[in-house]
């Protein structure tokens, strides 16, 4: 562990679990808030009954007002922040991406290193550029394999020899690859937005309209 690092992995860990219990919870009291609707009729209908009664001036009977009672506390309401879970949602995806960058790292080291090409490349500001103008091309949003075809398109008649390398542990071609990962990149580095529907690649609005 890097000793610059001013968390302990305990830390981490105990950060984590916070996080699940936290979770757990809204799980568990979401449970608790799905109220069957003949609950919620029967209260209404009670509530009415009520209401009419004391208009008349008539007393209430003890027991309608014992059965509205029970029904009010089948009725738990919700003390979830949506915004802070929506929140969640975000940092954890954007962490997703980040911990996938270093994981790629760690994993491949001196070995992919030394079984890497030494055969030349496009340059990944090209690759950058051209999934931008296929993001374009699609109002902004596409799934992988369309941005991929696109790129493909792109760059058809200029691939350099160790872009059409075939890799059998990838099962595509190198140029393939690295467009998965430079899409990667581009959302850490907030080119664009973080993931909000599986699948889909979205160009952030202030790269939309650049030329």
């Amino acid at each position: 562990m890097n000793s610059n690092c001013k968390y302990t992995d305990e830390d981490v860990s105990g950060a984590l679990s916070v996080l699940e219990d936290y979770i757990q919870s809204i799980l568990s009291e979401t449970s608790e808030t799905r109220v069957d609707n003949t609950v919620n009729t029967q209260l209404r209908e009670i509530s009415k009954t009520i209401e009419r009664l004391e208009k008349l001036q008539i007393s209430v009977p003890e027991s309608l007002l014992t059965e509205k009672s029970n029904l009010l506390s089948l009725i738990v309401q919700p003390s979830i922040s949506i915004g802070l879970v929506n929140e969640i949602y975000t940092r954890l995806n954007v962490l997703i991406e980040s911990i996938t960058i270093i994981l790629k790292h760690s994993n491949t080291g001196d070995r992919s290193k030394s079984r890497r090409s030494k055969l030349p490349m496009t340059k990944h500001q090209i690759l950058r550029e051209c999934i931008i103008n296929a993001l374009r091309e699609y109002n902004g949003s596409a799934d992988r394999n369309t941005i991929k075809d696109h790129v493909g398109e792109q760059l058809k008649d200029k691939f350099l020899p160790g872009d059409i390398e075939w890799r059998e542990d990838w099962k595509c071609y190198v140029w393939q690859n690295r467009v998965c990962w430079e899409l990667t990149d581009m959302r850490i580095a907030g080119i664009l937005k973080p993931k909000r529907k599986t699948g889909i690649w979205e160009l952030d609005d202030g790269y939309k309209g650049k030329g």
